[in-house]
């Protein structure tokens, strides 16, 4: 008999240990970091995203001082991806912790929630922060003077049915230009067969941004049956799409987003501006 209770004690011991190193842990990334130390504590923070996200484990999080200069990570053709982690990110303060000087587009390919941090004076021609097939939540972020759209949403072409949650609360996206591009700041491309995202803005700023084509500040491209999006307590002004054809300076729903479901709650969108005459809607085309 005790010699049962003692190895179920050594088990229970065993068990225990392996959870406490199980646990997540906290990888700092600065702005004054070095990619030659452990990343483990403030004074040993790396320099670069790339380098804080080999150092990390699914569940880990991000610890974010300074502004980061993308500039100096390594990328490929489609730019910088990520590996499939389940990440955090968060900024010490949102005003003066994030990341700024990329050249190009950053993937990920892992459920990732980014808080306080600010992105700003970055450029690509796909988007700034592209996810796929991913759980995506953004809580108090500045997305500010980018080249490029600074949020591309989409699907892979595998062909699971996965159900995504994106979620953005109380961010402010101003002065982001899409270029050649539609959604001069969110552009949301739910193309595949049996794959849903139901996505939730809420309590956020669309303010000056800027596409040549259409929707100056959101594009829905498409949204298969089963996706939802709720605009709650938004403000949507001052948004602006270039072209002559082009239409939805605020909010543009593509016909092929015309299978999910569109929810718009107590938002403020007007003042947004089209360059065509012909009789577009300018502040929202569905």
């Amino acid at each position: 008999m005790k010699s049962t209770f003692f190895s179920k004690s050594i088990l229970f011991v065993c068990f225990a240990l392996l959870g406490l190193n199980a646990q997540a842990k906290t990888i700092y990334l600065s702005a004054s970091g070095n990619n030659t130390q452990s990343g483990l504590d403030e004074s040993n923070a790396v320099a670069t995203l790339g380098k804080a996200v080999s150092l990390c484990s699914s569940g880990d999080e991000i610890s974010v001082s300074g502004m980061i200069d993308l500039s100096k990570e390594s990328y490929d053709a489609d730019g910088l991806r990520l590996p499939g982690l389940n990440l955090k990110i968060t900024g010490k303060e949102v005003a003066t912790s994030g990341f700024s000087g990329s050249a190009a587009a950053i993937w990920f390919s892992g459920n990732t929630s980014i808080t306080n941090c600010t992105f700003s004076n970055n450029q690509s021609t796909t988007g700034i922060l592209c996810f796929a097939d991913v759980d995506l939540t953004l809580t108090r972020c500045i997305f500010k003077d980018n080249a490029g759209t600074p949020l591309y949403i989409t699907n892979t072409e595998t062909a699971e049915a996965i159900k995504n949650t994106l979620r953005i609360e109380a961010c402010l996206f101003a002065s982001n230009v899409a270029g050649e591009g539609d959604g001069g700041a969110l552009f949301l491309d739910n193309y595949q067969e049996g794959k849903t995202v139901q996505l939730t803005i809420v309590n956020s700023t669309f303010y000056n941004n800027q596409a040549d084509s259409n929707g100056g500040a959101i594009l829905f491209s498409s949204l298969q049956a089963g996706s939802s999006v709720d605009l709650i307590n938004n403000t949507i002004v001052g948004n602006k799409v270039t072209i002559a054809v082009a239409g939805g300076a605020g909010l543009y729903f593509h016909s092929d987003a015309q299978f999910g479901i569109k929810r718009i709650y107590n938002c403020i969108i007007e003042s947004n501006m089209a360059a065509d005459s012909t009789g577009r809607i300018p502040n929202c085309w569905h």
